[in-house]
């Protein structure tokens, strides 16, 4: 059985700047979460989440001073990109999550789906070697990860 996403209407920008967001603070102050179980909200949310990740993204090389460094194939690394975000949201199921937002504003700080654990392919290698686990160049010298494997054994 294959899955296929089926075709988005188009996508409504958020009427605020994602640099205006505020940063949530640690114990939420501030901030409301607000549990999501309908997929419609989380398709009229792709937008602010997809805008929200790539801020956070250029937040973090900003504190940190980190180089804005490109793959080896010359493309800009993105925290989450569109076409995975869609897919998630339309495919999978059950799908529920939170949203946190600025309690002042209504405005997107951070967001978090869940899912049953789902696999759509006959063969399917769960480890960090393989190459649709999506770990990017810069994962592999910045992070720890499972170097030797030993993980998946």
């Amino acid at each position: 059985m294959m899955s296929q996403r089926k075709t988005l209407p188009p996508l409504n920008l958020p009427c605020y700047g994602l640099e205006e967001v505020p940063m949530a603070a640690r114990d939420l102050a501030g901030s409301v979460v607000v549990k999501v179980d309908d997929r419609d909200t989380w398709m009229g949310s792709l937008s602010e989440m997809l805008l929200l990740c790539n801020e956070a993204a250029a937040r973090r090389i900003e504190r940190f001073g980190l180089p804005k460094e490109k793959c080896s194939d010359g493309t800009q690394t993105k925290p989450l990109g569109l076409e995975y975000m869609a897919d998630r949201l339309d495919t999978d199921d059950p799908i529920t999550g939170y949203q946190v937002r600025s309690q002042a504003e209504g405005w997107l700080q951070g967001f978090i789906t869940t899912t049953t654990f789902t696999v759509w392919q006959r063969n399917f290698r769960w480890d960090s070697h393989a190459p649709e686990s999506g770990m990017a160049e810069d994962d592999l010298t910045e992070r720890k990860w499972d170097k030797d494997n030993s993980l998946s054994m």
